[in-house]
């Protein structure tokens, strides 16, 4: 599957480059070093994908739980809204230079950026 930018505008970058790239490192007040568990950045890059969860291409749609109840206490006459929620394991697109090590990244999916991804609405 090629699937389209959606920010054509913004340059690619290598998954190893994205990774590394400095703005995701801090400094705290009292001089403590960590990384940013994630930041809204836009990236574009070229991947291919090398692994799936959930292991069945079939669960990669779940039915929506806006109630809180669960899906055990579910009304059988009510609708249910299905939406996606699956992970992708990926890695860079042609591989990183020799000597330089290959990133793999996961990427969680859902809702309407998976629709986008997919070009499909979820169903049971």
């Amino acid at each position: 599957m090629i699937v389209i930018a959606g920010s054509p505008s913004v340059p690619t970058m290598s998954l190893e480059a994205i990774l590394s790239n400095k703005l995701h490192d801090n400094i705290s007040y009292d001089n403590i070093q960590y990384r940013f568990p994630f930041q809204n950045f836009c990236y574009r890059t070229t991947v291919r994908v090398v692994d799936f969860f959930p292991p069945r291409l079939e669960d990669f749609s779940v039915p929506e739980d806006s109630s809180g109840e669960g899906t055990s206490q579910r009304d059988p006459d009510r609708f249910i809204r299905w939406e996606w929620r699956f992970c992708l394991l990926v890695e860079s697109v042609p591989p990183p230079p020799a000597g330089q090590a290959k990133e793999q990244m996961r990427l969680f999916v859902a809702g309407p950026n998976a629709e986008y991804l997919l070009g499909l609405t979820a169903v049971e």
